[in-house]
């Protein structure tokens, strides 16, 4: 995939299990792993030092790791957390609820570039160690200022991906690497960006070219990606690395950060329907539109049926493309023990947030029914990951605004051979505007009566 290329996927972010970033030396034990670690010469205490996590299986919470530092020489000093007890070259700390023993480490006094030690780490009951090498050496050192970085976002919203890093290193960093793996849905779009796909898993990688000087700062985001349609809270990791570095070396990389879902009563496709009223003479065939909307803010959402019940005294009289007759009957009784003329089916289409799709329907208004109505209902798929947080909104009523036809038109000559009744007063514009051309006409024929004798 091509840089600046879209990356879009269809599924929620979220964190591989097992699946972590390749180092370079280190390997993992039973139950537990360490990444590889790189200091640079002169490290000492006025720097933040280097933290590497110990990562414990599940297994093995509530016991203990022990880390044996003979290997490690004067390479570099360590501070382990206040809970663990030290024993000559040796460490015991106990397994927190994180499952992550954080240890500090620094370049020891004199270590030189080129220099390099081991770390053992075992796990209570466990045989086989795993190794972690840590290396001496030049370069730039992007140490992530906050190691996990909590955010509050949207759902299926845009997350702007915060980083803040300091160059403890000794040389500078001629731009960094973005890299961070996800499953979908996920959408990144950002020049410089490139995805590649392993399995169900996705790596993007984005390039900054921004020179950080040793003991400069960076803060930013470099990078947007898109929640998906993901309801719960999620934790994620990436990787800051120099532009220089080797590919695939991810020592000295690594931060994390937390999602929080904060409109989870919002985690789906707020579907409403809505009516406009079928006015008309008696006798006359009216349209009336029926509308769909998603409200969001999942994209998607509708791919139902809409129902719709002809308003007492019409019966329709042409259906849309999507619409067709339906033998269902909705509980929408109508006044006076007036029976339901028909009921119409009309296929709702999947819609994105924020968009509608509107039928015209056609129906031919036979007689006047005073509060007469009809009923317009969504009924959407079951679909466990898509909900509906407002079903107030499902339905709607279709009134029926008419009068009686006046005599002499068509409308009124058709409305003799059916029954009619008494006109609601809101039509009577269409009485009113014939008697204004009327009125207009007689006017307009004795003023040329006038200047006809004037003449």
């Amino acid at each position: 995939m091509k840089a600046g290329a879209r990356i879009a996927l269809c599924a929620g972010l979220a964190l591989v299990p097992g699946f972590v970033a390749a180092p370079v030396h280190a390997q993992p034990g039973d139950g537990v792993y360490m990444y590889d670690t790189w200091l640079t010469p002169g490290m000492t205490a006025k720097s933040p030092g280097r933290v590497a996590t110990a990562k414990v299986s599940t297994a093995h919470a509530g016991g203990t790791v022990l880390f044996d530092l003979t290997e490690l020489g004067d390479v570099a000093t360590v501070t382990p957390p206040g809970d663990c007890t030290r024993d000559g070259r040796a460490l015991t700390c106990p397994v927190p609820e994180t499952l992550e023993v954080r240890l500090v480490l620094r370049a020891g006094r004199g270590a030189v570039d080129g220099a390099s030690g081991t770390i053992r780490t075992t796990v209570a009951g466990g045989t086989t160690p795993a190794t972690t090498r840590v290396r001496i050496g030049h370069g730039a050192d992007l140490v992530p200022t906050r190691e996990r970085t909590t955010m509050d976002v949207e759902f299926a919203g845009p997350v702007p991906l915060p980083v803040e890093f300091t160059n403890w290193g000794d040389r500078t960093a001629g731009g960094f690497f973005l890299e961070l793996d996800a499953t979908p849905p996920f959408s990144v779009d950002v020049p410089g960006c490139e995805g590649s796909i392993y399995g169900e898993v996705i790596r993007i990688r984005c390039r900054v070219d921004e020179r950080i000087r040793p003991g400069g700062h960076y803060e930013g985001t470099p990078f947007t990606f898109r929640m998906g349609d993901r309801t719960d809270d999620d934790s994620q990791g990436y990787w800051i690395v120099p532009a220089d570095r080797p590919v695939g070396d991810y020592t000295n990389a690594e931060a994390s950060f937390d999602l929080h879902v904060i409109s989870s009563a919002d985690k789906g496709a707020d579907i409403a329907v809505s009516a406009g009223p079928v006015v008309g003479l008696v006798g006359e065939v009216a349209t009336a539109s029926v509308t769909i909307r998603n409200g969001g803010p999942f994209d998607g959402g509708a791919a139902g049926t809409v129902y719709l019940e002809s308003p007492a005294g019409t019966e329709i009289a042409g259906y849309p493309d999507g619409c067709e007759p339906s033998a269902l009957a909705l509980p929408a009784p109508n006044p006076n023990g007036e029976p339901v003329q028909q009921t119409t089916q009309c296929a709702a289409p999947v819609l994105a947030s924020g968009r509608s799709h509107t039928w015209k329907l056609s129906f031919t208004i036979l007689r006047t029914v005073p509060g007469g109505y009809g009923r317009v209902e969504y009924r959407g798929p079951v679909d466990p990951d898509v909900e509906d947080p407002d079903t107030g909104n499902n339905t709607a009523t279709l009134t029926v605004q008419s009068a009686p036809a006046v005599a002499g038109t068509a409308a009124g000559t058709a409305a003799g051979a059916s029954k009619s009744g008494r006109g609601a007063p809101i039509a009577w514009w269409r009485v009113v505007a014939v008697t204004a051309i009327l009125v207009a006409g007689a006017g307009l024929a004795i003023w040329a009566r006038r200047r006809a004798g004037k003449a």
